[in-house]
């Protein structure tokens, strides 16, 4: 310990040689004070501050620094940055809530300190320093809920246009936790999100994870976000920034599937900026409402903007479903094979397209007409075996009725006594000749 204490003083001995040897009227010492005696006794001072913070002497540091900041403030930007590091340092190791609480206090006022002296500076100005200072506060006085928001909004204020996106992404953080401990109202958080959101416009990451931010803060419902844009989008009803934001957040808002104004939102979105997203969500959405002209219009835009032949047949499928529905059967029958022509696995493709051939035996009369079900049984057994090995949960649930539809098929199938009078045999080849599987080669079978 003593060979460290009399390397020290050896140190400053070394320094205060060094500065008697300066010439402190120079300009380049002005900095230090207004006097050539005032400049040298505050650049031992601060030389002394210095070999305290390289030490890690930290009480050492903040017992120069109130000093130092007195009496040369702009001596350098490491006094504030050795100050910050010491102080929070020091808060790190104390237990006494109070003189925690000081300790805090004076970190904030190096910042303020820091922000008078440099606030110009390109490097270390107000843009850098007051977000930190906000940041300092957030960590070190996170209960003080009222103080949290007035200091992010002084720095938003005091930074403008320069302000960086990540704090302002952290400011609305703050402010959704708020929210969620209701500790503050629906409209702060409204007006604060749009307010924010255009700071950032030009910052997609900062824009994204603000709306994200919103969208799961619970304020985001239906209601309100149609509060929120309505009047906008009726002033731009084709600015595409704007209709991708409001689709981004009320698509997520759980009560938003059959709001009229999002109907609209999407619409006008997608006569703007067409997707395979939109244009399946109007499909859907007309499909429910019974206007099917209109859902498959949006199926086929969907089709007509992907590439993706496992997409494509999912689209396929939806009209045939569509078209069985209303027992347009060849159009469903056309739709079925198409899908099945994109993808071969596809069980739905299959199941209404068996459902096509069964609905189609009107113009067939005897055993013509038995044959139609032998094509609609086997199209359905394929269905059934590629609904059992797929992952799709929706249409696995599809098998109770698609054996009940085996069933029927089967029941239909001509009688042993039917195939002596029309000289057939069981596993004989038989091709179909009416209805929509006209032409297709068969096997016989008997009930």
């Amino acid at each position: 310990m003593r060979s460290i204490k009399t390397l020290l003083v050896a140190a400053f001995s070394f320094v205060a040689i060094s500065a008697v040897a300066q010439d402190f009227s120079q300009p380049q010492w002005a900095r230090y004070g207004d006097t050539p005696e005032e400049r040298k006794a505050n650049a031992l001072t601060y030389n002394f501050y210095r070999d305290a913070y390289n030490n890690r002497n930290w009480s050492e540091v903040t017992k120069f620094f109130p000093e130092l900041v007195a009496k040369c403030p702009k001596a350098s930007v490491n006094l504030y940055i050795y100050a910050a590091t010491a102080y929070k340092n020091r808060i790190a190791g104390e237990t006494d809530q109070a003189k925690r609480d000081e300790l805090i206090d004076s970190l904030l006022y190096v910042y303020d300190k820091r922000i008078e002296n440099y606030g110009d500076d390109p490097k270390y100005g107000i843009y850098v320093s007051y977000p930190l200072k906000a940041r300092e506060y957030i960590t070190y006085k996170p209960t003080d809920r009222e103080g949290v928001r007035k200091i992010c909004n002084e720095v938003i204020e005091a930074c403008g246009e320069n302000i960086d996106p990540d704090f302002v992404v952290l400011y609305f953080s703050e402010l959704t936790d708020d929210y969620k401990n209701l500790k503050i109202e629906d409209e702060l958080l409204y007006s604060e999100y749009q307010r924010l959101e255009d700071l950032v416009a030009n910052d997609a990451e900062a824009t994204s994870s603000i709306e994200s931010l919103f969208a799961s803060s619970g304020a985001a419902n239906c209601e309100n976000l149609e509060k929120l844009f309505r009047p906008k989008i009726e002033a731009a009803p084709n600015d595409v920034d704007l209709l991708s934001r409001a689709f981004n957040l009320m698509s997520r808002a759980s009560d938003c599937e059959t709001n009229d104004f999002y109907l609209y939102v999407v619409e006008q979105y997608h006569a703007v900026q067409p997707s395979v997203t939109t244009a399946e969500y109007l499909a859907k959405v007309f499909q429910d409402r019974k206007e099917n002209d209109k859902a498959i219009k949006y199926i086929n835009e969907a089709m007509a903007v992907t590439e993706d032949p496992i997409e494509k047949a999912k689209l396929y499928v939806r009209i045939a479903g569509i078209e069985i529905s209303i027992g347009n059967y060849s159009e469903a029958a056309s739709a079925a094979r198409s899908a099945r022509e994109a993808d071969p696995e596809n069980g739905w493709a299959y199941f209404f397209l068996a459902q096509a051939y069964a609905a189609t035996t009107g113009g067939c009369n005897g055993i013509d007409r038995n044959a139609v079900y032998w094509v609609a049984y086997d199209t359905m057994s394929q269905a059934r075996s590629l609904v059992e090995q797929s992952d799709d949960a929706e249409a696995k649930a599809l098998i109770p009725s698609i054996d009940k539809m085996l069933g029927s098929y089967r029941a239909a199938f001509p009688s042993v006594e039917d195939g002596f009078f029309n000289d057939l045999t069981a596993g004989s080849s038989y091709t179909v000749k009416c209805g929509l599987a006209s032409g297709i080669t068969t096997t016989v079978r008997f009930k």
